[in-house]
């Protein structure tokens, strides 16, 4: 099948990126470290539902939040590289503090 060819009437339109078309696999590498994510009350309290009502679908204990935590960075990773969440969407997010000025010390 052949592929479809782009448009370039727009040359600065955004591009859709096929999911398959992304190289994930050096995601996979290297062992499993673990880091701390500071969560608040609400969230922890929200992660340990999901993971109680998931377990309770697959008939299992709990899911753990570490994995529901992994599970979500996996699918942040996977949606940002393949353009879906961008770094626009991203700065939203975040307070940007001035620079101080530089002050003469006597």
């Amino acid at each position: 099948m052949a592929k479809k060819k782009p448009d370039m009437s727009n040359i600065f339109a955004k591009t859709d990126i096929e999911p398959s078309d992304i190289d994930v696999s050096d995601l996979d590498r290297g062992r499993i470290q673990s880091t701390g994510v500071g969560l608040r009350q609400g969230e922890i309290d929200a992660l340990d539902q999901i993971g109680a009502a998931l377990g309770e679908y697959m008939n299992t204990k709990p899911v753990a939040r570490n994995a529901l935590i992994r599970l979500a960075a996996r699918g942040f990773i996977e949606n940002f590289l393949a353009g879906k969440i961008t770094l626009a969407d991203l700065a939203g997010n975040f307070q940007k503090e001035e620079k101080p000025s530089a002050k003469l010390d006597l």
